[in-house]
């Protein structure tokens, strides 16, 4: 498969227009040698045109040494580039009284909001610490599981994950 989109913003104050592209390809295959196993792999290749790409592949298997019994294993890489949503959203809920920027407009914001006497103070460690632009973010993910139905009515299942997120 193929596939992509093209967004542009015009706000006039963020002062400028900006232009996301994203482009992925991506492919599966499905392999079962025997009734009793199952394999499949993917691959999926994302570009952001401001961001760069990855590869991320994947991989998954099913054993049902038993009818009742399936024991199955994943492995799996992501990625997702930042939106103008994380970029440049400013999102106010008077009800609770916070407000959501994002991340390449948040200094601006934040002293807006201090002019204007609505914050008292800006905390300067943080603000110094703020990343200047977003990363894209990637992803590892690895499970293990297992499933036994003793009857059509139950089914016991438990799992094993570990996820890592990077940006």
């Amino acid at each position: 498969g193929l596939g992509g989109n093209l967004s542009q913003m015009r706000d006039a104050s963020v002062e400028q227009s900006d232009l996301l592209w994203n482009a992925f390809a991506y492919t599966q295959a499905d392999y079962i040698p025997s009734e009793t196993i199952n394999f499949v792999a993917g691959l999926r290749y994302d570009h952001a045109g401001t961001y760069g790409g990855q590869l991320s592949p994947s991989f998954g298997a099913q054993y049902h040494p038993t009818e009742k019994l399936m024991f199955k294993v994943g492995f799996g890489r992501g990625f997702i580039a930042p939106d103008f949503k994380k970029r440049y959203q400013i999102f106010y809920n008077a009800l609770q009284g916070y407000t959501v920027m994002g991340a390449e407009v948040v200094k601006q914001g934040l002293q807006e909001l201090q002019d204007a006497g609505e914050i008292s103070e800006i905390r300067e460690y943080t603000l110094k610490n703020l990343p200047t632009r977003l990363l894209p973010e990637s992803s590892t993910s690895f499970n293990a599981g297992w499933a036994y139905s003793p009857s059509n009515k139950l089914k016991l299942e438990g799992s094993w994950f570990y996820h890592r997120q990077e940006n």
